[in-house]
């Protein structure tokens, strides 16, 4: 129905018309918490500068959108990639610091450990899958490793002594423009 498409529209879910999980989940939310999240974000945009200059960048991270304001109108608009709800995107103002166009990831220790780690261990070949080089060392120094050559089993949360990358391309999560901001 347009009515439940409107309504994930304007709580950032997939609007497919559809009352799904997360559909349902967002509509049992009470009124209460509901206000308690108008409240902080009202606090939040208070300290937004009341005039962002000619060209800004607005990032709607519910929405998974970007858009680019350039004289009071949107020049551009992107999905974007955000944190999850217990790694979340922060919250910041900054000058736009750099533009990146076909961006390599070099993946967060945080995302390598707790979300590539474990299934790396229940399959070595994710990593070829998705076009991740694994690396050891750094630099001059650095070389890449076979994952069929490590017993992903060794390795933890604590302990893991590679880095890891993803070159340009449809698999890169960065997708094919990056933002760069000093934060």
């Amino acid at each position: 129905s347009e009515a439940v498409k409107q309504f994930q529209h304007r709580h950032g879910i997939y609007t497919d018309g559809m009352v799904g999980d997360e559909t349902r989940i967002a509509m049992s939310i009470p009124v209460e918490k509901r206000l308690a999240q108008i409240q902080a974000n009202l606090e939040r945009w208070r300290w937004v500068p009341r005039h962002l200059g000619y060209r800004y960048i607005v990032v709607n991270a519910a929405g998974y959108e970007l858009e680019v304001v350039e004289d009071d109108e949107r020049v551009l608009s992107m999905r974007v990639v955000v944190g999850k709800r217990d790694r979340p995107t922060p919250v910041f103002t900054s000058d736009l610091q750099f533009v990146d166009f076909n961006p390599v990831w070099n993946v967060p220790h945080s995302i390598a450990v707790r979300d590539i780690l474990p299934k790396l261990q229940r399959d070595p070949g994710f990593t070829l899958k998705q076009k991740i080089q694994i690396l050891r060392g750094w630099n001059q120094n650095e070389h890449e490793v076979n994952p069929y050559e490590i017993d992903w089993q060794w390795y933890s949360e604590k302990h893991f002594p590679f880095h890891l990358r993803q070159p340009p391309g449809k698999h890169n999560p960065l997708g094919t423009i990056r933002f760069l901001f000093p934060n």
